[in-house]
């Protein structure tokens, strides 16, 4: 519900997709255990992009609609969790698995993080925009479904 409401009072900047902004302090939270896992190991740390963000938000409460943990497709490194107390704990659980943290500690420039109850997302960019989705013989439905949980229509990201 906190989360919910901090999305609705603080909103993002105009003509950025809707979804937890990135000074939010669950995403900021998450970020700060990011770039110190990052820093631990010599790496610089990645630019927090609104737009991978709301991405991330996006997926993460359609994963919580749905009541169930899946990637989305998204042409981006992602990361999903269920089920942690907060978001540094997630991010904890995914610098336990190779894949995960491979994800974290990736050449990628950009990261976004969505949270939507106990459903969490991280994407990795090279930069603030997402692609098409990954599977090129994906139906057009699926296409059109992953589009539009990345909120952005369909359009290409600058």
């Amino acid at each position: 519900m906190l989360l919910v409401l901090t999305a609705v009072l603080t909103g993002l900047p105009t003509g950025l997709p809707t979804g937890l902004p990135p000074d939010s302090p669950v995403v900021r939270e998450m970020y700060k255990t990011h770039c110190e896992h990052r820093a631990a190991r010599g790496l610089p740390p990645q630019i927090l992009s609104p737009r991978l963000c709301a991405a991330a938000h996006a997926w993460s409460s359609e994963q919580r609609r749905r009541g169930r943990m899946e990637h989305s497709g998204m042409r981006a490194a992602e990361n999903v969790a269920w089920g942690y107390r907060s978001g540094p704990a997630a991010v904890r659980g995914w610098m336990g698995s190779p894949g995960h943290r491979a994800n974290l500690l990736g050449p990628h420039t950009h990261v976004g993080f969505g949270v939507a109850g106990s459903y969490y997302t991280s994407l990795h960019s090279g930069s603030a925009a997402l692609g098409k989705p990954r599977a090129p013989g994906a139906s057009k439905s699926r296409r059109k479904r992953i589009r539009r949980f990345r909120g952005f229509r369909g359009r290409r990201l600058p």
